[in-house]
């Protein structure tokens, strides 16, 4: 942990395990911490009743700097008719409105298509390589790559049409005939080639 404070790297802080190695850690310096709040992604993240108390423990410590942030992610931003986007931005704002502290919410999804969560900051994700999060294609909302991601093939597959491809069965109404399968970039060159795009990767 203490390269944390060497580097001035910042760091998430999202279960109890966590917050005991902090209070353990033996630091050069304070560390900007983050609490990351579980407003319904329900992958990590601490529950909504236990934000409170979080919150006070890390204001304890002498290991982070004064002001924490506070850091939720979406789990349909891309779901544009669903209203579960809108519970979790009010859910976030309603446990973060009385702390200080930045605030974080909107990743590629919550960028495009909510603009009440662009709060402090925000995180783009697939969008910084050019490829929308939905079913439409980057180039409608004038993406653009600014990054490239670089892997290696671990395998190259007969693929026949109508039959789905990994989580979710991403491809299954899609006419592949070879599938070339990287191990860090799957779903997302899968679901470029769904639509009939290029990834650019």
């Amino acid at each position: 942990m203490p390269v944390l404070a060497v580097n001035n790297i910042e760091t998430i802080v999202h279960n109890h395990e966590q917050l005991e190695a902090l209070k353990r850690a033996i630091l050069p310096s304070p560390i900007k911490v983050w609490l990351k709040i579980d407003t319904g992604m329900h992958r990590l993240g601490v529950a909504l009743d236990e934000v409170d108390w979080f919150y006070h423990e890390l204001k304890k410590l002498p290991q982070i700097q004064p002001h924490l942030g506070f850091v939720s992610h979406f789990s349909r931003a891309d779901e544009l008719e669903s209203d579960y986007t809108q519970l979790q931005i009010n859910r976030f704002l309603s446990v973060t409105q009385d702390k200080q502290g930045e605030r974080s919410i909107a990743a590629s999804g919550g960028i495009l298509f909510w603009q009440e969560s662009h709060l402090d900051w925000i995180r783009p994700g697939i969008i910084m390589y050019g490829i929308s999060p939905t079913d439409t294609v980057g180039a409608e909302f004038n993406l653009t790559p600014v990054m490239n991601l670089t892997s290696s093939l671990i395998a190259v597959r007969n693929h026949k049409k109508g039959e789905p491809v990994g989580y979710g069965g991403f491809g299954q109404a899609c006419v592949i005939r070879k599938l070339a399968l990287s191990p860090s970039v799957m779903a997302m060159v899968i679901r470029a080639m769904c639509r009939k795009v290029r990834p650019s990767i």
